[in-house]
């Protein structure tokens, strides 16, 4: 016996009623076909890693853009890691911690969006950008800049490092992260 299921679809040319129905057997094997044909889809990481420890975190003080200290850089040489993209952040100890790592990219990039809120506190400002400060709605909108570009960046990678800053992380992963801690996630 040929049991058959409705089979709905569009058509601009007027076909027989026959053309609407395909028996079960027919739709099972159509579907186990289509379902063995299927790719795995790629798992995405996103791993958010917080600059090394800086001057300011170290003695409460710096000047503009704090660079890592000493053991900040002996810190950072300990990170490794392979990616298909990272991003870093354009402030200094971003910076001077991916250059001291041994993490490795076919696709660096040195973005403002990962910067950390810009603040009147100096070490939180770059050379030249006395008296800018960023409003919490500014920075919550560069997040979601920042958010969607990652999330359109994992289309083509599968392996993301964000070297990035201490608000940019609470924001984006949730987490109040030390100085060279890493934060994995499998979507944002």
């Amino acid at each position: 016996m040929n049991l058959v299921a409705p089979f709905f679809f569009v058509s601009f040319f007027p076909l027989p009623p026959s053309y609407c129905f395909l028996s079960l057997s027919q739709l099972s094997l159509s579907l186990s076909l289509s379902l063995s044909q299927r790719q795995p889809e790629a798992r995405v990481v996103f791993t958010f890693l917080r600059h090394a420890e800086s001057v300011f975190n170290e003695t409460g003080y710096s000047g503009y853009d704090a660079p890592i200290t000493r053991r900040g850089a002996v810190r950072a040489s300990e990170l490794t890691g392979d990616y298909d993209y990272v991003m870093v952040s354009t402030m200094l100890r971003a910076r001077e911690t991916f250059a001291r790592s041994a993490i490795t990219s076919p696709s660096v990039e040195f973005s403002t969006l990962c910067r950390e809120r810009m603040i009147e506190t100096p070490c939180n400002m770059m050379s030249g950008e006395t008296g800018v400060a960023e409003t919490e709605e500014d920075f919550l909108f560069r997040m979601q800049m920042l958010r969607s570009f990652l999330k359109r960046k994992s289309a083509t990678c599968q392996r993301i490092r964000i070297c990035c800053h201490h608000k940019v992380m609470r924001e984006l992963v949730g987490v109040d992260a030390e100085n060279c801690e890493s934060v994995t996630l499998a979507r944002l």
